[in-house]
């Protein structure tokens, strides 16, 4: 009785401390659960406050366009996401402006002496909900609300999306449907003592019953206590805990009986046959003990695997087919493994989705602020050699004007030099004329020195005739005749004179004539030349108008790309933070273990180039082939599968850059291009040598489908589709 007694002391003992344990290690599961489907609910709104439906509705509400896209996007929220109930885009004051129920909730104001709105508007408007539970005014259902403010894109926020979340969707996937005996009770309190949550329906909302050790539970927030019913008087277990960032706490309460149900059992059986055999009783005792220990053992294993977020493990079917309160406690483990596990495959799935839309967005606004700065940097020189070009254009004005007025005084000069030619063509023309009247009077005179002559020469005739009489007269007759011949000889000098004379002035006069013409064509030349230079001038000043206005637009233009190139660095920073908080929310995933997952072929991986296509498609297969190997859990098959995922792969590459090499010329990030393929290529190879020298094969393998995982969500999600589609290469 000694020995059966201390065996029995020490199972109940060591019975009594693993199911502590386990029941401790299930309300932490399920309070696991409640803040991942919180987490989700939260997740889901960071996505839906960046919708540019909404933004550019806010930017514009009097837009009757935007306003439909705004209240559809509402609607498809609700829609894409079965626990809200419906949203609501809100005011900084909490006044409805738009809702997803075509105006129906449009009369909703929100409670700004919340304590949960206190706190979302002191902490800037960035994430809220309500401090409690209330009916929904829409469908009298438990729901609560859920705020996230919305962006500008300079971070200010313009305006609230309220999501009233339907928390009845919670109850029945984690409290109706959680059972691990007949009168295991799972409830949620607030701090004020109301319930949130709980099997029974009808207390939803309801104070909580005051005999309850509900100011222990506020009090230490985390634990295990005792408690007796005053209804049947019997004794409770209660482990309770705290739902992170809420005042909310899970509490789950079991009849002791029920989970110690087997200990009276085993100690009469112990007792009756102890008596008759203490050996015998000892082997049974010790048989029975590990018999009950080991199902306890296994579900204090499993509970231990599920709080730290291990969903890799296996149920033998000998403890799920047991029919006893273990059984049903182990089974209660592999429904809630597989809860768990079919949550996460939606979130991980959401997950990776969205991380290759952040890596695309900011992969593409990488490029976007690097060919702004580019362009902001040409538009700069642009400017500067615009301005160069005006400076000259408003010299070469200047000049033209100078020019213009220097051509002006010139017409002038020759025209003040025309007169004065024609002037002296003119004189020139009246001394020819009076040269001319000069010579007929020197002919007259010449007529009258020759018949003086011929008298003279008549007179000595008649004189020698006259013989002495006539000696005086033939004296003068004779000096007659010398003046005719001296006034005939000066005569002939002066005609010669006279006649060279008028030579000279008839040259004089043709060479006046002919400066005047050539004047005349000067001076036509000239007035030509003005009108041109005087046009020149005018369209100078028009080009240096037309300049002048290039120049402030290339100034405005500057000044605006400038702005661009902020805002493009701005967006920049909001799509890193965004693939950063993807890659913080990946990571926090990661803490559940569920495995390699099997890979599918998603229409967001088509680059539609064939040979691409086909190739990518069968490095998915390749990836699948390590996750079978892994599931058959053969080091040697996972080896030869982890090989030819990695050889194909590099053929793969191989195959690429040639198409990449063969349309170089229209696609110019070739090399950052190649550089990614050499980044994956080291990436895997580190990964293998892992795999040979290291211990846990499992994880590097899982680690490995899950990097070829990678590989399709970002490089070929994003670099591959951008390269087809900018070389040209599509075929279907």
């Amino acid at each position: 009785f000694l020995s059966v007694g201390t065996v029995l002391f020490l199972s109940i003992k060591t019975i009594d401390d693993i199911v502590e344990s386990g029941f401790k290690s299930t309300s932490v599961s399920y309070k696991n659960l409640i803040n991942l489907w919180l987490e989700d609910n939260s997740s889901s709104m960071n996505n839906f406050v960046t919708s540019e439906a909404l933004i550019n509705f806010l930017a514009n509400p009097e837009d009757d366009i935007l306003n439909t896209r705004a209240e559809d996007a509402l609607k498809y929220f609700k829609n894409s996401k079965t626990s809200f109930v419906n949203f609501i885009l809100l005011d900084l004051n909490g006044r409805a402006i738009l809702d997803s129920e075509n105006g129906i909730l449009g009369n909703v104001v929100m409670d700004i002496n919340d304590e949960g709105w206190k706190k979302f508007a002191a902490g800037g408007y960035n994430d809220g909900r309500e401090t409690s539970i209330t009916k929904s005014v829409a469908t009298g259902n438990p729901t609560y609300r859920m705020w996230k403010g919305i962006k500008d894109s300079r971070g200010n926020t313009i305006a609230i999306l309220s999501g009233n979340v339907n928390w009845g969707d919670l109850i029945n996937k984690y409290v109706l449907n959680a059972q691990i005996n007949q009168k295991e009770k799972i409830s949620i309190i607030d701090s004020s003592k109301k319930i949130l949550a709980h099997n029974d329906n009808s207390k939803i909302l309801a104070a909580a019953d005051s005999y309850l050790p509900y100011d222990e539970i506020i009090k230490n927030k985390n634990g295990i206590t005792r408690y007796i019913d005053n209804t049947d008087k019997q004794k409770y277990l209660i482990s309770y805990h705290n739902i992170d960032n809420t005042d909310w706490y899970i509490i789950i309460t079991i009849l002791e009986n029920e989970l110690y149900s087997n200990i009276g059992k085993i100690l009469l059986f112990s007792i009756l046959f102890g008596a008759l055999i203490i050996v015998v009783v000892a082997i049974i005792i010790v048989g029975f003990t590990r018999r009950l220990t080991s199902p306890l053992k296994e579900a204090l294993r499993l509970a231990n695997l599920i709080s730290n977020g291990d969903l890799t493990f296996d149920i033998n079917n000998k403890y799920i087919k047991r029919r006893d309160e273990v059984g049903e406690l182990i089974s209660s483990f592999n429904h809630m493994k597989t809860s768990i596990k079919n949550i996460i495959d939606v979130a991980n799935s959401n997950v990776a989705l969205t991380k290759r839309t952040a890596y695309s967005l900011s992969y593409s606004n990488k490029d976007l602020a690097s060919r702004t700065l580019s362009q902001a940097s040409h538009l700069e020189k642009t400017a500067e050699a615009t301005e160069e070009i005006s400076a000259t254009i408003r010299k070469t004005a200047d000049n033209a004007a100078i020019i213009n007025d220097m051509m002006m005084n010139a017409r002038n000069a020759v025209e003040e030099a025309g007169s004065i030619i024609l002037e002296t063509a003119q004189n020139t023309s009246q001394a020819f004329e009076y040269s001319h009247k000069i010579s007929g009077l020197v002919k007259f005179i010449e007529d009258i020195a020759f018949q003086t002559n011929i008298l003279a020469l008549n007179a000595s005739v008649e004189a020698a005739r006259a013989g002495e009489q006539g000696r005086g007269f033939a004296v003068v007759a004779a000096e007659v005749r010398n003046l005719a011949q001296t006034t005939q000889s000066s005569v002939n000098n002066i005609t010669s004179f006279i006649v060279e004379s008028n030579e000279k002035v008839k040259k004089a006069t043709d060479s006046a004539n002919m400066s005047r013409t050539l004047f005349e064509d000067i001076e036509s030349k000239i007035e030509e030349t003005t009108k041109v230079i005087n046009d020149m001038a005018n369209t100078t000043r028009e080009q240096l108008i037309g300049i002048d206005s290039i120049n402030n637009a290339m100034s405005n233009m500057d000044s605006q790309t400038q702005e661009n190139s902020s805002l493009v660095a701005s967006m920049n920073e909001s799509s890193k933070e965004l693939e950063n908080q993807m890659e913080e929310l990946s990571n926090a995933m990661s803490f559940f273990k569920v495995g390699a997952k099997k890979l599918e072929w998603l229409d967001q991986y088509y680059t539609h180039n064939k040979t691409i296509d086909s190739q990518h498609v069968q490095i998915m297969e390749y990836a699948n082939k390590v996750h079978s190997a892994l599931y058959n859990d053969v080091k040697e098959e996972v080896d030869e599968a982890f090989k030819g995922a990695i050889n194909y792969t590099k053929y793969h590459f191989s195959e690429e850059q040639k198409i990449q090499m063969a349309n170089k010329d229209k696609y110019n990030k070739i090399k950052e291009h190649f550089e990614e393929h050499r980044k994956f290529e080291k990436a895997i190879d580190d990964k293998y040598k892992d795999f040979k020298s290291g211990s846990d094969w499992h994880k590097v393998a899982i680690d490995f489908a899950e990097l070829l995982a990678q590989l399709l969500i970002e490089h070929i999600g994003v670099w591959d589709k951008e390269f087809v589609r900018v070389a040209g290469i599509k075929d279907y």
